[in-house]
């Protein structure tokens, strides 16, 4: 794993395999190994343009996390982040940080130089090792325990489907507001694993129907947190890493089907692909410094803003979008371990 110590610098004079895909290493071999995802078809680009066109106004979130708005289609980043250009920075006590393996440099890159933002970390895998969303747990780690940026709080972004549009600032407000809060992570309609472990969906639709906001589910794509906490959750994340994750394609062939997954990873989720699948599992644990951001103003997700009731931010027991809901609705204190006992469970092995 390889750090961008200049933190800002512009990519094309990183070397090393340092920042955003734009250098080389010594030995002058490109660093990267995933190719850019292909252009959309016409049909397919004019759908996002018109829905970033339609509705931007109404928009009030930090972050747009939406693959079919900006992973397929960039060009649409002055559009999606509205009149934020030049005009953002990041405060002093935040560190952005950014996990990935492309050759070029990634939207949310872009998007953050175009708002403004030159200080943010870019965060790289060593050696040959396939890639899997789950390594960036262990890259994440290790940058932590040497301390970082060495700042109070830290913000981490996607860095191929999402782009920001507001202030940093904003996310750090949202996590004080959530009392006794340390890490907060935006949110999805997608429940992922939790298919898979009946005690954690079931636990998940408990704490989202607390706070009025069914069907929602964590989601690693965007969060944020206090740097000590959150080292602290990944520390815990080691016991589901595995000698080797599943390849990519087995891993999202498999997915719509437990009996395949369950044989595939007798010890789910550990070797599981996806890192968000282990913060999922974890959040029981450590609830309630690990919450979800049911409000969505920390993220737009995908299924929130193509869909005819995802445009509006989920509505809290008061029936109004975007409103926090009062004290009585928010997340009782939850017995982490009693929590972890319920939800915790089941061939690829463990590393010893």
């Amino acid at each position: 794993m390889a750090l961008d110590a200049r933190r800002g610098a512009r990519f094309p004079a990183r070397v090393g395999g340092v920042g955003d895909r734009g250098g080389r290493s010594l030995d002058g071999r490109r660093p990267g190994r995933r190719a850019p995802k292909r252009a959309p078809s016409r049909r397919h680009a004019l759908r996002p343009l018109l829905t970033v066109l339609r509705y931007r106004r109404r928009w009030e979130f930090v972050v747009l996390h939406c693959s079919a708005v900006v992973g397929r289609t960039p060009w649409l980043l002055p559009l999606a982040c509205g009149s934020a250009r030049g005009r953002l920075r990041c405060p002093p006590e935040l560190e952005i940080v950014l996990i990935h393996d492309y050759d070029d440099e990634p939207v949310m890159s872009r998007s953050l130089r175009y708002v403004g933002i030159d200080d943010f970390t870019v965060l790289r895998p060593e050696g040959d090792e396939a890639w899997a969303n789950a390594r960036k747990l262990r890259i994440l780690r290790e940058h932590l325990r040497r301390g970082g940026a060495g700042r109070e709080y830290v913000m981490y972004c996607d860095s191929s489907d999402a782009v920001i549009r507001d202030d940093p600032a904003r996310a750090i407000a949202l996590l004080e507001d959530e009392p006794g809060c340390d890490l907060l992570f935006s949110s999805t309609r997608f429940a992922g694993s939790t298919a898979y472990t009946p005690g954690l969906r079931a636990w998940a639709d408990e704490k989202a129907r607390e706070r009025g906001a069914a069907d929602t589910y964590l989601n690693a794509g965007v969060f944020v947190g206090r740097r000590e906490f959150l080292l602290e959750v990944l520390e815990a994340a080691r016991e589901f890493e595995p000698e080797r994750y599943l390849p990519r394609e087995t891993w999202f062939r498999a997915w719509k089907r437990d009996r395949t997954i369950r044989e595939l990873l007798p010890d789910f989720p550990c070797g599981s692909w996806s890192d968000q699948v282990v913060y999922q599992y974890l959040q029981p644990r450590f609830f309630p410094r690990m919450r979800v951001d049911y409000s969505g103003r920390l993220a737009l997700r995908d299924r929130r803003l193509l869909r005819g009731s995802g445009l509006a931010i989920p509505a809290t027991s008061g029936g109004q979008a975007g409103r926090r809901p009062p004290p009585s609705a928010r997340s009782r204190s939850h017995s982490s371990r009693s929590s972890a006992e319920s939800v915790s469970g089941t061939r690829i092995r463990r590393a010893t």
